[in-house]
């Protein structure tokens, strides 16, 4: 599908998520996508294979929300633009009658990216720079959701399987705090409250509006920490 190169540029760097269109196949069968940002500085054909390899292994592995709905889709056309400053974008799409729709598959993507100031405050309380290349913070949006509420484990597979082809060992934490009507100071305490991690950076992902099964309302962070040492 010559369409999804229009959705692969450097501007879309960080932009990680559905793409949606309004165009159909000549047959008319809607079409549908998905982009997303990985370390890619190489534009060999070797490189960029194995950069949009690793990205569809990564939304198709065992338990990923868009497994399903990659394995319907009868077609799928992707485009890379890789030395976007060390990163490459990736944008694929699919088309095909029993293919769905990624925003139906995953949702919308509730957590959010840390504001400027939030990142301040994390770096204080956690001592690790924040990543400015948002490749963990990234990471986290994807793991990061309202579930965490009923769990005091997470196995941070998504996160743990990208960055482990990109040669990154990581660790995944995250926390819930009762929203009294400001987020802030419950993403303070969560962030607080997460135990000491020997890493370089860290990226995180807030839900403010979490809501329990009673109606309370809940505020979930989940962060990524990458570790010194490299696979």
């Amino acid at each position: 599908m010559d369409l999804s190169g229009h959705y692969a540029n450097c501007e879309y760097v960080g932009r990680d998520g559905p793409v949606t269109l309004s165009q159909v196949t000549p047959d008319g069968a809607r079409i549908t996508g998905y982009r997303t940002t990985v370390n890619g500085g190489e534009s060999h054909v070797s490189a960029v294979n194995s950069y949009i390899r690793n990205a569809i292994d990564g939304w198709s592995y065992y338990g990923s929300p868009l497994n399903s709905y990659i394995s319907s889709s009868d077609t799928v056309g992707c485009s890379i633009r890789p030395a976007c400053r060390n990163q490459a974008v990736i944008a694929c799409l699919f088309s095909g009658s029993s293919g769905g729709n990624p925003n139906e598959e995953i949702g919308e993507q509730k957590a959010l990216a840390f504001t400027p100031k939030q990142y301040e405050k994390t770096e204080k309380v956690t001592h690790r720079n924040w990543d400015g290349s948002h490749f963990l913070e990234n990471l986290s949006g994807f793991e990061t959701e309202c579930s965490m509420l009923t769990t005091d484990t997470w196995s941070f597979p998504y996160a743990s399987l990208i960055a482990k082809q990109e040669g990154i060992r990581i660790t995944g934490l995250f926390g819930k705090s009762r929203n009294l009507g400001e987020t802030e100071p419950a993403m303070l305490k969560i962030v607080k409250s997460m135990k000491k991690v020997q890493a370089k950076q860290v990226g995180c992902s807030i839900i403010p509006d979490c809501e329990d099964e009673n109606g309370q309302m809940w505020v979930v962070v989940g962060c990524i920490f990458e570790e010194n040492s490299r696979f």
